[in-house]
C-alpha cells in the first residue's frame, strides 16, 4: 500500500502488516469500535501484560481477503457505520467552519502544517503528527494556525 492509501479490515479477516521497504513506515492503526484496544495500548504504556485481539484463525478460515476495501484517491476514505475518515485541507486566513457532530466522537489526525481547533473559549494548536479529539456533541472549528495550509484526517465514530 503506498503512503496515503487506507485499508477497511472487517471483523474476522485473517491479516497482518509489515514493512516492505528498508524505509521507515509511519501508519495509523484505528479500531472502531475500540472493543478494549485503548485499554490494551495503556497496559503497553505502563509495562502491565496486555493481549488483544491475536487469535488463531477461525477452522473456516475466516472471512475472505477480498472483503478489505482499499481506497487512496478521493477526500473520503472511509464511510461505513463505524467509522469514517475524511482528508481534509484548510487554506491559511480561510474563516473556520463551525461543526459538531451529534452522537459521534470527531478525531483529527495532523498529516502536515499546524491546525488550530477552536472549541468553547479554547483554542488548541497542533502539529503535524498530533492527534485531537471532540467529544460528541461538542461545537468546535477548525483553521489553518500558520502561514501554510494545514492537511488532516477527520474521523468520525459513533459515540459508545
Amino acid at each position: 500500500m503506498p503512503a496515503g492509501s487506507l485499508a477497511l479490515v472487517p471483523p474476522l479477516v485473517v491479516h497482518g502488516f509489515r514493512n516492505g521497504s528498508d524505509a521507515d513506515v509511519r501508519y495509523l492503526n484505528l479500531h472502531a469500535p475500540g472493543r478494549g484496544f485503548a485499554d490494551y495500548m495503556r497496559a503497553l504504556r505502563d509495562g502491565r501484560p496486555a493481549a488483544y485481539d491475536q487469535w488463531d484463525p477461525p477452522p473456516d478460515g475466516g472471512r475472505p481477503p477480498t472483503d478489505v476495501i482499499v481506497t487512496r484517491d478521493g477526500p473520503v476514505l472511509a464511510d461505513t457505520a463505524e467509522i469514517a475518515v475524511v482528508r481534509l485541507s484548510c487554506a491559511p486566513g480561510a474563516a473556520p467552519g463551525p461543526a459538531a457532530l451529534p452522537g459521534h466522537v470527531v478525531s483529527f489526525y495532523v498529516l502536515a502544517g499546524e491546525l488550530t481547533l477552536s472549541g468553547g473559549e479554547r483554542d488548541i494548536q497542533a502539529p503535524a503528527g498530533s492527534w485531537a479529539q471532540v467529544p460528541a456533541g461538542v461545537a468546535h472549528a477548525i483553521s489553518a494556525a500558520g502561514a501554510e495550509p494545514v492537511h488532516l484526517l477527520s474521523i468520525w465514530t459513533p459515540a459508545r
